[in-house]
């Protein structure tokens, strides 16, 4: 197998856990907008929102771990290349996380979605 460096491999268990979290997030805060206030003209924007949020964080995770993978796999260790790509993936699905952070909350505070 070849060996990922340690400083990648912490940037990739970390990212893997921020997305669960946002996965879970986005799908906490849809659940609970559709089960108060229901699909409205008012609310099915930020549904729409909030489900493309788990989708693309769950598609990141999807590639992340795909990539990851295929990394660990060469043998007998990983080009220069494949490092590239990786640290490439890792960079992309780090740069986008803020922002889905950002929406998920947007949407709870307009709605008073937080537990009361």
């Amino acid at each position: 197998m070849a060996t990922i460096p340690e400083e990648i491999s912490n940037r990739i268990w970390l990212n893997c856990q921020e997305l669960i979290n946002i996965i879970n997030a986005a799908k906490s805060a849809e659940y609970v907008l559709f089960t108060r206030h229901g699909e409205t003209e008012s609310t099915v924007n930020d549904l729409d929102t909030l489900q493309n949020i788990a989708e693309e964080a769950t598609n990141n995770y999807q590639r992340l771990t795909n990539v990851t993978l295929r990394t660990a796999t060469i043998q007998p260790q990983a080009d220069a290349a494949t490092i590239t790509i990786l640290t490439e993936t890792i960079s992309d699905v780090e740069a986008r996380m803020a922002a889905r952070l950002r929406s998920i909350e947007e949407i709870t505070i307009e709605w008073r979605l937080t537990d009361e």
